[in-house]
């Protein structure tokens, strides 16, 4: 199975106003470590994660301006995503529609599913 191109939105995700266009008029999102809880939501499924050793878990808080987007990217492992405020529109594939995620909702992915 190939892998999946996946465009998600790392961490904690809080969207604010503002934010700087650079060069071409787009705002990518931009992001900071945080110890601090900023919101939270309920996981509708059972999550397993199995960790390996040395693994970390790290808090990230990403700002994505409206509008703003973050390019395609994939990330190496699971992760919960919560939205503060604002929607988050995720795309899967680059030709189907986004799934949204109002405030106060949220979404786990697994990361890579073809890895051994």
């Amino acid at each position: 199975m190939a892998r999946k191109q996946v465009k998600r939105i790392a961490a904690v995700l809080t969207l604010a106003g503002g934010g700087v266009a650079v060069g071409s008029g787009v705002a990518l999102a931009h992001g900071a470590l945080d110890r601090k809880e900023v919101s939270s939501f309920r996981v509708p499924d059972r999550v397993r994660i199995n960790e390996k050793p040395g693994s970390q878990v790290i808090t990230a808080t990403i700002t994505v301006p409206p509008r703003g987007h973050t390019p395609w990217h994939y990330h190496p492992g699971p992760h919960f995503v919560s939205v503060k405020s604002g929607t988050v529109e995720i795309y899967e594939t680059d030709c189907g529609p986004p799934t949204p995620y109002p405030k106060g909702s949220g979404f786990f992915d697994p990361g890579p599913t073809n890895q051994p």
